[in-house]
């Protein structure tokens, strides 16, 4: 028996044991409920328009292979969080970065990393340089330019 081109509308009440010759490349409309315990090979490059507000039960335990830079080496860069290099539209020198049209953005010489960045919570940690944090409800404040 061929495989088909398209995902089958209806679940299977004897699905096959060998994996089929010629996959499909359309997403499963039914797809598994069952989780995986390691990271996708070929994750997606777009991100999601409805990513989890809950973090992850069961965290990766694998090492990055690509670390993170040492954030006191990393060379001064333009910023509107007052803490990662984020900004790309406003140039990649300080003359650019202080003068460009968005007047909320900062050059940083020697990114922070210990403090809480814009637009994140400020209950546990002080805000970086440049921000204040601001009262949002009796249980969350965030960093904020002012």
């Amino acid at each position: 028996m061929d495989p088909s081109k398209l995902p089958s509308m209806l679940l299977s009440k004897d699905p096959s044991k060998m994996p089929s010759m010629n996959p499909t490349k359309l997403p499963s409309i039914h797809p598994s409920k069952v989780l995986s315990k390691l990271p996708s090979k070929d994750p997606s490059k777009i991100p999601s328009l409805r990513p989890s507000k809950l973090p992850s039960i069961n965290p990766s335990k694998l090492l990055s292979m690509s670390p993170s830079k040492d954030p006191s080496k990393l060379p001064p860069c333009c910023s509107q969080t007052f803490k990662y290099c984020d900004v790309t539209w406003c140039g990649d020198t300080e003359s650019s970065c202080t003068s460009c049209l968005s007047s909320d953005v900062v050059w940083l010489v020697n990114p922070p990393t210990e403090c809480s960045a814009r637009w994140t919570g400020c209950n546990d940690q002080a805000c970086c340089n440049g921000l204040t944090c601001v009262f949002q409800n009796p249980s969350y404040s965030q960093c904020e330019y002012v």
